[in-house]
């Protein structure tokens, strides 16, 4: 199977690129993403390095395309679906 890398770049000041990302990954954290260990041996956000925290946000970012491209697909089918609801409605008449 053929592969596509996608890169994500942004290009802004680096403290504020870093505070965002920072903010960016422990929101995802809080909300699930990221390996957090076991009850015995849990990982907490502060014991996180900074790939960790960059591939919590590559996992959303992967997500969040994959989301848009399965709300698109459905987007079109509903389009198609509809479409050829109102040309099987142009068909039915009553004979009266």
């Amino acid at each position: 199977m053929a592969k596509r890398k996608l890169t994500f770049e942004l290009e802004a000041d680096k403290a504020m690129v870093d505070e965002t990302f920072e903010l960016c990954a422990r929101y995802l954290w809080e909300h699930g993403y990221g390996d957090h260990g076991t009850i015995e041996e849990p990982i907490l956000f502060d014991d996180l390095e900074e790939k960790d925290k960059d591939d919590i946000i590559s996992s959303h970012l992967g997500q969040v395309i994959l989301d848009c491209a399965h709300t698109q697909d459905s987007m079109s089918g509903q389009v198609i679906a509809r479409d050829e609801a109102n040309e099987r409605a142009k068909e039915r008449k009553w004979d009266a």
